[in-house]
């Protein structure tokens, strides 16, 4: 194979070397464009990752999942650029991630659903803080172990403060678990949800403490 390459790396030379400069161009283009492109793309694909990778910060401030909503909630919205304010994040130092594009019904078939298999993932590798979605759906969630029991020392300051907001779910023993903070009287799940919203947190939420600013964020500024 290399003496191959070699003897037509020398025959191509070779044809080159006895034109001019101006036929030389026009056969390496004619014969090798489709590769040229090829390079140049894988260049500037190369270039673009290598600069995101440098300049992307890899921690992230918050990560929240809407899922279920067509509103347009993610980076670049109103609603992101208010809250990254409100919670006073600088983003050049971390991330804030607002996933919009998750799509499944966990008290329906899930099974198949990439969607689901994508919010599963978020949630069981501990990058996701919390998740919104319709009741009977977070509630469903719940029930699969995934959603922290609000009484947690993590978050049991909010379970006091919105007691009056808290969604339960039955587990297999029959206990009632608060998993969820009823939202919908708010902006948010007037707009986006037709006021059917609950936020569920993450059994293994990464920033339990920004938690309690985005709630805040939500009821406090985004009230109807």
């Amino acid at each position: 194979m290399i003496d191959r390459l070699k003897q037509w790396y020398a025959d191509e030379r070779e044809k080159l070397t006895g034109l001019p400069r101006q036929d030389r161009i026009r056969y390496i283009w004619d014969y090798y464009k489709l590769y040229l492109i090829a390079l140049a793309a894988l260049l500037l694909i190369g270039g673009t990752t290598a600069w995101h990778l440098a300049t992307t910060p890899a921690e992230n401030w918050f990560f929240a999942c809407f899922a279920n909503t067509t509103a347009n909630l993610g980076e670049g919205s109103g609603f992101y650029e208010g809250f990254a304010g409100y919670a006073g994040y600088d983003l050049r130092e971390k991330n804030l991630l607002f996933e919009d594009q998750i799509f499944c019904q966990p008290s329906d078939e899930t099974v198949g659903n990439t969607y689901y298999e994508l919010l599963v993932a978020y949630l069981d590798a501990g990058t996701l803080d919390v998740v919104l979605m319709g009741e009977e759906d977070l509630v469903a969630l719940g029930e699969t172990g995934r959603l922290l029991d609000l009484r947690d020392e993590r978050t049991a300051a909010l379970c006091e403060a919105y007691d009056g907001r808290l969604v339960y779910c039955t587990s297999a023993e029959g206990e009632e678990i608060p998993v969820g903070i009823d939202l919908s009287d708010t902006a948010l799940a007037r707009d986006a949800y037709g006021g059917d919203c609950v936020l569920g947190v993450s059994a293994n939420v990464p920033h339990p403490d920004q938690v309690p600013v985005f709630l805040s964020y939500l009821l406090e500024e985004g009230a109807s």
